[in-house]
């Protein structure tokens, strides 16, 4: 595929891509990174109605806990709470620890799709650019399900307006990552429908490629 001209990352988020790029080898599961400004035809991240999204509950009745917070999908062993840094599309910072969203798998950054007017562009620095506008500096909550040298697995929640929100559901409910079942269970197919049947992000191109095929992982997470 031909890329379309991007606008040049920082060097402050060259840094962290190279420190991300160790915690891949580590986990098998974290994207590289660097952002860029190429566009989706879709609607940006930053204009979806969070609280529609969860009014309308693509999630199904999970439910909240006692403190107003959604209910977790998985056990994790402990908690780390702070302001967040965003690494990769899936992948983030908080107090100097590194977090691979748990139960989905982002776009590669050097993946590239295909919008409807046939022009090729780098579809997964964009998506790291929305996951960024979004959430970086934001306080977040994750609840550490697996230890790693250079990152940990992680599923993490903050609020929106006052209402809880999943990060992870966010980002595959924006058409910016792909439920993993093989870690989730299912538990992002709904938001994975949402974004295709909204034709947001990578839906509103005329092609792409899922990250475990353009890594050739063959069915590394479960599909």
């Amino acid at each position: 595929m031909k890329p379309i001209a991007c606008k040049t990352a920082s060097r402050k988020i060259a840094r962290a891509v190279s420190a991300a790029s160790r915690a891949a080898a580590a986990m098998a599961v974290i994207t590289t990174a660097a952002l860029s400004g190429a566009a989706f035809s879709a609607k940006p991240a930053a204009a979806l109605d969070l609280e529609k999204m969860l009014q309308d509950r693509i999630f199904g009745d999970r439910g909240d806990d006692a403190r107003g917070r959604l209910r977790a999908p998985v056990q994790y062993q402990r908690e780390i709470t702070g302001q967040a840094k965003i690494l990769t599309n899936d992948t983030l910072s908080i107090n100097g620890q590194r977090i691979v969203l748990w139960g989905l798998r982002g776009l590669n950054i050097n993946q590239e799709c295909v919008s409807r007017n046939d022009v090729r562009f780098k579809c997964g620095e964009r998506a790291g650019l929305e996951f960024a506008q979004r959430f970086e500096g934001r306080t977040l909550q994750c609840g550490i399900v697996a230890e790693g040298r250079y990152a940990h697995l992680g599923w993490c929640t903050t609020a929106d307006r006052g209402q809880p929100v999943d990060v992870g559901g966010w980002v595959v409910s924006s058409g910016f990552a792909f439920d993993c079942p093989s870690q989730s269970r299912g538990y992002y197919a709904n938001p994975e429908r949402a974004a295709k049947s909204g034709d947001r992000g990578v839906w509103s191109t005329a092609g792409f490629e899922y990250p475990w095929r353009y890594q050739r992982e063959g069915d590394a997470c479960g599909r």
